[in-house]
């Protein structure tokens, strides 16, 4: 049965919490110095994510070939894009070429070098500083045993600090082949995410037709206070995709209707999607301005603060590993409450798509500083005006709905045999406007490619649905309806996540609530 958002009061949105912090109300953990995990940056967080026992000693540029765990770090301790595992030439080659048809041309001639010293047993020539490790078990010896593999090796992206997103450890074998991909959920919203993605690979029906395939659950497992989710690796014969501006509209539609028939148009006013945007908007923050769309009541009530952050059961976007140098995509509109399936493949050390649990959904972009300010300027709107605003206007129109990826954006999916392999599935959700995945496509492509502001992205939403809606079955009036349906969910995600302890993402508020107000207005 999905799991309803818990609402939380302005007052409770805590600040942004990084790995450094451990629970809520927990003191920080300290490392000594010249622990990787004492750093602040990247390979801090990351290190003290996917190391978290503190019998461990991690330390860099002692190691030497009998140090039984060493890394190279890539390309530098200063900015440190990728730990590369020195277990053998074999493995430590295999890591850098595993899946690099994936990358974009110039990651890939550059990881295609490195790998052919590191075969050589050249690897110093780059003098890429080496971190070790002493003591154990780690993550990957627990997840060998599971799997029934006598060892396996990790390599680890490494990526700007962040509350949501999910250190990812793409596992090799001895014999350096792939067997997964796995994502560690660290604090209580990428736990959560974490959950979902497993829960929700297995819900998944096969691919047929223009449904895309996936790559599915290996294991799910917890690990000391870890959450971990195994994926099946990807077949090797992937390719990128041609044209990834190009939107893919028949798996789209083959998606939102599980590989089978639409479902009969309901009225948007009297849809249980709505039902459930009231329940989430509910406690969400009030701007200091009494500005609201023309011709919109205020709902009333208010939750009650709760005392933790709670993540809304629907994790979301997530992080996959994604072939490196591909964009993070920013929040991603999450799923209505039901399992996500997720999963995915994806290269280590590459930007992802930030998969941010249901508490949350809510792009963000990687890297950037977080408010924790909840004022909102003159000229914004309520969310549950904005809601209240969209039920005036277009409560009549009937849409189809149906299931959405929930972060469908070129750098999660791939071309194999002929067909699509799609990743990333953290943020599914079912009944919802058919044509969210459109809008998220040309958003996040705006948003976190080409760096465009809020409403610049509000209008790239707006041509791609006047363009290949109508294949969606929209007319311009359904167009415009999904358009401002699909900002309202990216805020209400932004809005969870921030509960979250996240804190709120600057590219999206209040710049959404803007967006929206002059798009009602009138």
């Amino acid at each position: 049965m999905p799991h309803e958002p818990t609402s939380v009061s302005a007052a409770a949105i805590p600040r942004p919490r990084i790995p450094s912090d451990g629970p809520s109300g927990a003191g920080s953990p300290t490392f000594p110095d010249g622990d990787p995990r004492a750093r602040h940056d990247g390979i801090g967080w990351v290190t003290r994510a996917v190391f978290p026992d503190r019998s461990l000693r991690l330390t860099v540029g002692d190691g030497t070939d009998h140090t039984p765990v060493r890394y190279a770090v890539i390309p530098s301790l200063g900015h440190a894009r990728f730990l590369l595992p020195l277990a053998s030439r074999t493995v430590t080659a295999a890591s850098l070429l595993a899946y690099n048809a994936l990358r974009p041309p110039k990651v890939r001639a550059s990881r295609a070098a490195i790998g052919l010293l590191a075969r050589a047993g050249a690897l110093g020539l780059t003098r890429a500083p080496v971190l070790s490790v002493h003591g154990g078990p780690l993550l990957w010896d627990h997840l060998a045993e599971l799997l029934g593999v006598d060892r396996l090796h990790a390599a680890i992206g490494i990526r700007p600090p962040d509350p949501h997103h999910k250190p990812t450890l793409q596992l090799f074998d001895d014999h350096g082949r792939p067997r997964g991909y796995a994502k560690i959920g660290w604090n209580d919203g990428t736990r959560a995410m974490v959950r979902a993605e497993a829960a929700t690979l297995t819900d998944l029906p096969e691919p047929s037709g223009d449904l895309p395939a996936t790559p599915r659950l290996a294991l799910h497992t917890r690990w000391q206070d870890r959450e971990v989710a195994v994926i099946e690796p990807m077949p090797r014969s992937v390719r990128r995709i041609r044209r990834p501006g190009t939107p893919r509209i028949e798996a789209m539609l083959a998606v939102a209707r599980r590989g089978g028939p639409p479902a009969p148009p309901r009225p948007f006013g009297e849809s249980s999607f709505l039902d459930t945007w009231r329940r989430r908007a509910t406690g969400a923050p009030q701007p200091t301005s009494t500005a609201q769309p023309t011709g919109t009541a205020q709902p009333t009530g208010t939750a009650q603060p709760t005392d933790t952050p709670q993540t809304t059961g629907r994790p979301q976007t997530t992080d996959a590993p994604q072939p490196t140098g591909a964009p993070h995509t920013t929040g991603t509109p999450h799923t209505t409450g039901t399992p996500h399936t997720t999963g995915t493949p994806h290269t280590t050390g590459t930007p992802h798509t930030t998969g941010t649990p249901h508490t949350t959904g809510t792009p963000h972009t990687t890297g950037t500083p977080h408010t924790t300010g909840t004022q909102q300027p003159t000229g914004t709107v309520t969310i549950g005006a904005a809601i209240e605003a969209l039920v005036a206007r277009d409560g009549d129109l009937e849409l189809e709905f149906g299931d959405w990826h929930g972060d469908w954006v070129p750098w999660n999916m791939a071309r194999h045999r002929g067909g699509l392999l799609v990743w990333d599935w953290e943020n599914r959700a079912p009944d919802v406007p058919v044509g969210f995945d459109l809008a998220h496509q040309a958003f996040q492509t705006a948003l976190s490619t080409h760096g465009r502001p809020a409403a610049a992205c509000a209008a790239a939403v707006d041509e791609a649905l006047h363009s290949h809606g109508a294949a969606l079955g929209l007319g311009p009036r359904r167009q415009r309806l999904v358009a401002d349906a699909y900002l309202v969910e990216l805020w209400l995600r932004t809005y969870e996540l921030s509960a979250g302890g996240a804190g709120w993402n600057p590219k999206l508020h209040p710049a959404l609530l803007h967006v929206l107000a002059q798009r009602l207005a009138g």
